[in-house]
C-alpha cells in the first residue's frame, strides 16, 4: 500500500480472554440471504435433530463450498430447534484447534453467566457434563476434519437422552467414528435451474418483482460460465456478484475468456478437475478487484483458519499501511472497503446489532485458499503458526506470529529480515516472549503487541528506536 501519512502508532489493546476464545467460532446468524434449494433440506435436517430415539449424532457431509455451514446455521436458528433445545452451542474446530478453547466456547454458550477464562480442562469437562445432565441441548461442531479431532473433544458428549450433536465435515469417516448410528446428511450440488435462479438473485437483485430480465446473449454467456461453478453455492454467489458489477455484453465476454483454472492446493477428497474449475471462478474474483481492494483482501492472509477478525483492529492495520482516507475517518473508509468485499461474496461479515457497523470478518475455507495462494505468489505476508513453521529468514516485509502456545518467541533470533515493516502477534493460546529488541528492525511501521508478554513485564526500551511507526 502507498504511504499516505496515515496516523496511528501502535495497536496495543487489552485482550479479553473469553472474546478471543470465541474468535474461532463460525457465525450462527439468524438471517441468510439468497437461500436456493435449501428449504427442503433444512426441514429434513430439523426433523432428524428432533427425533428423540434416533442417533445422538447427525452429520452434514460434503465438499467445500456446498453449503454445509449455511445449512447447519439455518437448522441451528430454526424456531422448532430453539423451542426444543434450551441449551444451544456452536463451535468451529477446523484443522488446528485447542481442546480447552473448544470446551470453553461450549460452556460459555450453554452457561453464559459462567466465567470460563481461568478454568482448566478438568473443571470445564465437569461443568459441561453437569449442564448437559440438567437440560436438553444441541451442540454444533462445525468444520471438523479428522477422527482424531473428535477423540480429543468427545469426553463432554456422554450418551444421554436430550443431547444432540450436529457435525459438519468434508470427511464422512469422522461422523461414523463419532457414532456408528450417525444419521448422515449429504447436500447435493444445485441443479442447473437452481444454480441459474441463485445466480440471477445475486447478479440482478430486483426487489419489486420476482421476474429477472436478461438479454439472451448475456444469458447464454452466463450459463456457459455457470458450468465452472459446478453447482456450488459459494462459487455461484461469487460469480454472480462479479458479473453483477459489469453490465455490458462486452465485459461479460471478457470475463468469460478470463475464467481459468489456476494451480491450487486441492483437497484430496475432491475431484481435482472439478475443484480447479471452481477455484478458477474464485481466483478471477480476486483478479477483478481494484488495486486498493486487492491489498486489503491479501492482508486477511495474516489470520488463521476460521478466525473472526476484529474489524476495528483491522482498520488500524490498513491505516498504518497507507489506506487512502480522502478526508474520512479510519472506520468509515474501512467499512466502505469491507462493504465492497461483502457484496462480492468474498468475505463473511457480522454487524453490530445496535450500530449496524461491521464487527468481525471471516473467510470461507475456499476463498481463504485463494487469499493464501495470492499472498504467497506476491510475497505479501509470512506467517509463523507452528514451531515447525518458523523457517526464517522471512523474505516478506510483513510477518504474523499466529500460534506459538507455551513457546518463547524472540524477534532477533526468529526474524532475520531487517527490512521488516509489519509485525503482528495473533494468538490462540498463551504467547510468551523472552525479549523483543528492535535494534535491527528500525523500518517497522505496523506493530501489534496486544498478546506479547515481556520478560519482567517491561516493554524493551529499544522500541523507542522505531521512529517509522504509523
Amino acid at each position: 500500500m502507498q504511504n499516505l501519512g496515515v496516523q496511528k502508532v501502535i495497536v496495543n489493546e487489552e485482550s479479553l480472554l473469553v472474546k478471543e476464545r470465541e474468535m474461532r467460532q463460525t457465525f450462527s446468524r439468524d438471517e441468510e440471504d439468497h437461500l436456493v434449494g435449501l428449504e427442503r433440506n433444512v426441514e429434513r435436517l430439523v426433523g432428524y435433530l428432533l427425533e428423540g430415539d434416533s442417533s445422538q449424532v447427525v452429520s452434514i457431509i460434503g465438499m467445500g463450498g456446498i453449503g454445509k455451514t449455511t445449512l447447519a446455521r439455518q437448522a441451528f436458528n430454526h424456531g422448532k430447534i430453539k423451542s426444543n433445545f434450551p441449551g444451544l452451542a456452536w463451535v468451529c474446530v477446523s484443522q488446528q484447534f485447542e481442546r480447552k478453547c473448544v470446551w470453553q466456547t461450549i460452556l460459555q454458550q450453554l452457561w453464559p453467566e459462567c466465567d470460563v477464562s481461568k478454568m482448566m480442562e478438568g473443571e470445564l469437562l465437569e461443568k459441561i457434563i453437569r449442564v448437559l445432565e440438567t437440560e436438553k441441548a444441541l451442540i454444533v461442531i462445525d468444520d471438523i476434519w479428522r477422527e482424531g479431532d473428535w477423540d480429543l473433544i468427545k469426553h463432554v458428549f456422554l450418551p444421554r437422552k436430550g443431547l444432540k450433536v450436529l457435525l459438519t465435515s468434508r470427511n464422512d469417516e469422522v461422523a461414523l467414528h463419532a457414532d456408528k448410528q450417525c444419521v448422515p446428511f449429504k447436500p447435493e450440488c444445485l441443479t442447473s435451474e437452481e444454480s441459474w435462479d441463485l445466480f440471477q438473485r445475486i447478479a440482478f437483485p430486483i426487489k419489486d418483482t420476482a421476474e429477472f430480465k436478461i438479454e439472451e446473449d448475456m444469458k447464454e454467456i452466463g450459463m456457459e460460465m455457470m458450468k465452472h461453478c459446478g453447482g456450488l453455492p459459494l462459487a455461484i454467489k461469487v460469480l454472480g456478484a462479479l458479473l453483477g458489477k459489469e453490465y455490458s455484453l462486452h465485459e461479460w465476454k471478457r470475463i468469460r475468456e478470463n475464467i481459468k483454472a489456476p494451480t491450487v492446493r486441492a483437497s484430496g477428497s475432491d475431484d481435482r478437475n472439478f475443484n480447479l474449475k471452481v477455484y478458477g471462478v474464485l481466483y478471477l474474483s480476486f483478479e477483478e478487484l481494484p488495486a486498493y481492494l486487492k491489498q486489503c483482501f491479501l492482508y486477511l492472509a495474516s489470520f488463521p483458519e476460521d478466525y473472526k477478525i476484529d474489524v476495528e483492529k483491522l482498520s488500524y492495520y490498513w491505516a498504518a499501511e497507507g489506506m487512502d482516507f480522502d478526508g474520512a475517518s479510519i472506520r468509515e473508509v474501512a467499512d466502505g472497503y469491507i462493504e465492497e468485499l461483502v457484496k462480492r461474496n468474498m468475505v463473511i461479515s457480522k454487524r453490530d446489532v445496535d450500530t449496524s457497523r461491521f464487527e468481525t470478518l471471516q473467510l470461507h475455507d475456499m476463498m481463504r485458499e485463494v487469499c493464501l495462494r495470492k499472498a504467497e505468489e506476491e510475497n505479501f505476508v509470512q506467517t509463523i503458526d507452528t514451531m515447525a513453521n518458523s523457517e526464517s529468514p522471512c523474505k516478506s516485509r510483513r510477518l504474523a506470529v499466529v500460534r506459538l502456545p507455551e513457546e518463547t518467541f524472540n524477534v532477533d533470533t526468529e526474524v532475520k529480515n531487517p527490512s521488516l515493516r509489519t509485525l503482528l502477534f495473533i494468538k490462540n493460546g498463551e504467547l510468551k516472549t523472552r525479549s523483543l529488541f528492535f535494534t535491527r528492525h528500525q523500518l517497522m511501521r505496523v506493530l501489534d503487541l496486544s498478546f506479547a508478554k515481556f520478560e519482567g513485564g517491561k516493554v524493551p526500551s529499544s522500541i523507542g528506536k522505531l521512529i517509522h511507526l504509523r
